[in-house]
């Protein structure tokens, strides 16, 4: 019996020495991942009646990096002429402030003029969005679920976001994640040093399994 439990443990603690050894030798190499790219929607945006920034968390009540990224890509596609207004999108954010007050401020501050901007501030995760769109009316006069709209996210974020939108019965949406350029995490590794790409291949990994495992769930709950 002791034999055959000892077999086991050192079954067990050799396959596992070996799947760390193969990760750990996977993740300084330079093969791509191929778990994260499947995740990236980044269309070519078009002329649209709105730009949706939608939110993507806060810190003490400013945006986060990735806030940042969305206001200063919402406010890029502005400034091409893409769109008249832009939609501020979410209810989570600092106590007493939502995400789209925070961002809209920040995008003012950006030079945003405070009359193109629209506020949803109710949506407290991906699936709110679609829905809290249309409850708020911003979208009344530009067409409703058939109104084209620019959604702004994060790279990884897109193919979520794509998803709950045309669950929700949106025919004309367009993400965008990146403009004129593919995401800088995607471009060639050679100029950063080993320890570099160990670090942002790592963090790729582990944002791409939460978001993998957050695609499943909304699958399994019908939410796309």
């Amino acid at each position: 019996m002791k034999s055959g439990v000892s077999r086991l443990v050192r079954g067990y603690l050799m396959a596992a020495g070996a799947a760390v050894t193969l990760t750990a030798a996977w993740l300084f190499s330079p093969l791509p991942l191929l778990v994260d790219e499947p995740l990236v929607v980044n269309e070519i945006p078009e002329n649209a009646a709105a730009i949706v920034c939608l939110g993507g968390g806060t810190i003490q009540g400013y945006p986060g990096a990735s806030g940042w990224h969305r206001i200063a890509l919402s406010l890029r596609l502005y400034r091409a002429g893409l769109a008249p207004l832009v939609i501020f999108s979410g209810g989570a954010g600092y106590p007493g402030r939502p995400e789209a007050e925070i961002y809209a401020d920040a995008a003012r501050s950006l030079g945003l003029p405070a009359d193109v901007i629209r506020l949803e501030a109710h949506s407290a995760s991906t699936i709110e969005h679609p829905r809290r769109l249309q409850e708020s009316g911003v979208l009344k006069d530009l067409g409703g679920l058939s109104a084209p709209l620019l959604l702004v996210t994060s790279p990884y974020h897109g193919r979520r976001v794509r998803a709950v939108f045309e669950r929700a019965g949106y025919t004309k949406v367009h993400v965008v994640t990146a403009m004129g350029r593919t995401p800088a995490w995607l471009e060639d590794e050679a100029s950063r040093t080993p320890g570099q790409r160990l670090w942002e291949r790592i963090y790729r990994l582990l944002y791409s399994a939460r978001e993998w495992t957050a695609l499943g769930y909304y699958k399994v709950r019908g939410w796309i």
